[in-house]
């Protein structure tokens, strides 16, 4: 990194929360447009800046462990993340294989797969058909 720049490093993280609702609606399509509205509403607003403000409060003032703890509390209280983070700019490969694009998500956060552990299902298999 060179010197004197006008560019800032670092992550700036910030983020919005978008309620998922499930109904039963006579158009499919009026859920996608619920969220398509919902999502533009929330890129206009201030919410991500927000965010990363009082997060960056938090950590100032009551330093790493209250700001570990929020963090914390927010991301296990959701059920699934994205992120616009670049990825690598070099080409990239998996055991040998060209990978064309990298997306950063997370899904399955600790209390999504509490739940998911009282709903198992047991599945057994034949060798054969005739059984």
């Amino acid at each position: 990194m060179e010197k004197d720049t006008e560019v800032k490093w670092g992550n700036w993280i910030g983020f919005i929360l978008l309620p998922f609702t499930i109904g039963i609606r006579d158009d499919p399509l009026d859920y996608v447009r619920q969220a398509k509205a919902v999502v533009d509403r929330k890129k206009r607003s201030l919410e991500a800046l927000f965010t990363f403000s009082i997060a960056e409060f938090v950590l100032k003032l009551f330093g790493t462990r209250r700001s570990n703890a929020l963090s914390h509390r927010i991301i296990t209280r959701t059920t699934l993340c994205f992120t616009n983070l670049v990825g690598p700019l070099e080409e990239i490969g998996y055991y040998g294989h060209p990978l064309a694009f990298l997306a950063p998500s997370s899904f399955n956060q600790p209390h999504v797969s509490f739940v998911a552990r009282k709903n198992q299902i047991p599945a057994s298999y034949s060798p054969s058909i005739d059984r």
